[in-house]
């Protein structure tokens, strides 16, 4: 019974690094790889990496942005931000003016 619950990690990370070679890149195997180099590995430096990577693929994909920001608040990450394009920040500001 104990054989069943037996995870191999190094094979599973293994499996996720020849997911994320395929050409061309796909955002979604970046995002899921970040997901385990952060809460199996924890490796908070990659996986900000690999969920930087992903985003710079599928900038516009907002659950994407969301996994990322999720990531931040549960590490801390204050001295990190996602970088806006300047539309999106000047017409945010001229919201909150009104």
């Amino acid at each position: 019974m104990s054989d069943f619950l037996f995870i191999d990690f190094d094979r599973a990370e293994e499996c996720f690094k020849r997911a994320i070679q395929v050409e061309p890149l796909d955002a979604e195997s970046l995002s899921r790889y970040a997901d385990f180099l952060w809460i199996v590995r924890k490796d908070f430096w990659r996986a900000e990496d690999t969920y930087l990577q992903a985003l710079s693929i599928e900038p516009e994909n907002s659950y994407l942005a969301s996994k990322y920001a999720n990531f931040l608040w549960n590490t801390g990450g204050e001295e990190t931000c996602f970088p806006l394009d300047a539309s999106n920040s000047s017409s945010s500001s001229r919201d909150s003016n009104m």
